[in-house]
């Protein structure tokens, strides 16, 4: 899909109560991504990307590998599926990057990452850098895209 996809879409919460759950699911220093505030937090760190530099996060999602096709460049990220209409559904979640092997795609994983900004084009991607990862049963669709 094209980067844009991945970027965010309306906030369900307002920040005081999206803070405090966050908070409350948060566990030895890591922010755990969780279902019941999946949508809402993934945009939250897009929005305020500066406030989750350098923190950790725990998300799961399906491991999705594309290309992007302005720039070649084979692309990871960890995915689920978003709310969309009309055929037109849309995928939430962070590319990552990692210093070693990527897993194989389209299999579902949890993966402990740090937030981290890098350059795309003219503008900035908040990624996420791999620390930790395990397989894990599929919470839901399968994300198929056409490469």
């Amino acid at each position: 899909p094209p980067r844009s996809t991945l970027f965010p879409y309306t906030t369900l919460f307002r920040s005081e109560q999206l803070n405090k759950k966050r908070d409350a699911d948060s566990k030895d220093g890591i922010i755990n991504i969780s279902d019941g505030i999946f949508l809402a937090l993934v945009n939250d760190i897009y929005v305020n990307k500066d406030e989750y530099v350098g923190k950790k996060v725990r998300i799961s999602g399906q491991n999705v590998r594309f290309e992007d096709k302005d720039t070649g460049e084979v692309i990871y990220a960890i995915l689920r599926e978003g709310p969309g209409c009309c055929y037109n559904d849309s995928v939430i979640g962070f590319e990552y990057i990692t210093d070693g092997k990527y897993p194989e795609k389209d299999k579902w994983y949890e993966m402990i990452g740090e937030v981290i900004i890098d350059k795309y084009k003219t503008g900035k991607v908040v990624k996420l850098k791999l620390i930790e990862i395990k397989e894990i049963e599929p919470k839901g669709k399968l994300i198929h895209f056409q490469n």
